[in-house]
């Protein structure tokens, strides 16, 4: 081994042994894990399971594949599903040859007549499900709030995917008028 290769290596397991250390003695904490859902969908739900998920609360099922294509392995599925309480869900589901499970749930929920949550109770709620956002975008005096939860992928580990709750709000009434969440394994949908 070479000066500069031991040397690199002994620098390299020093920061390794430091940064042990500083785990195990708290210095540094561990992202808790996450594996989110929206209305009870999660990355990776299968096809059949959405149907069975929202059992007699499907007002509307729109598909974007003809029947004669669902055996076509490299098929992309998508759903989109309007609910019995007005929200509507898109689910994209991955080829069958990389499993065929969904790496996008999208959720909208538009309020009318005022008729929406308070937009800090709404941001309560999210925090409550979901913990501490990992970022924030939301300035004083605006309309509109919007947070993403850093995700692992499951195509490469542990960053690629998201949860990014937004939603507007009236500004003198202070309630929510559209309530969007995304939840995504960007990862996922450009492996495929």
């Amino acid at each position: 081994m070479s000066r500069i290769s031991a040397t690199l290596f002994a620098a390299g397991a020093a920061l390794l042994a430091m940064m042990l250390a500083a785990v195990a003695f708290g210095a540094v904490q561990a992202a808790p894990a996450r594996d989110p859902d929206i209305r009870g969908l999660r990355l990776g739900v299968a096809l059949d399971d959405v149907r069975a998920r929202f059992d007699g609360a499907i007002a509307e099922w729109k598909q974007d594949w003809r029947p004669e294509a669902a055996k076509d392995p490299l098929l992309r599925r998508t759903v989109r599903l309007t609910l019995a309480d007005r929200a509507n869900v898109e689910i994209r589901f991955a080829s069958a040859i990389n499993g065929g499970r969904a790496f996008l749930v999208m959720y909208e929920q538009t309020f009318r007549d005022g008729q929406g949550p308070a937009w800090q109770d709404l941001k309560a709620r999210i925090e409550a499900k979901y913990g501490s956002p990992d970022k924030v975008i939301f300035r004083e005096g605006s309309t509109a709030f919007r947070s993403t939860y850093e995700l692992p992928s499951r195509a490469t580990g542990p960053l690629g995917a998201f949860l990014k709750p937004y939603f507007d709000f009236d500004a003198a009434t202070g309630r929510v008028r559209t309530f969007r969440l995304v939840l995504h394994d960007a990862a996922l949908g450009v492996a495929d």
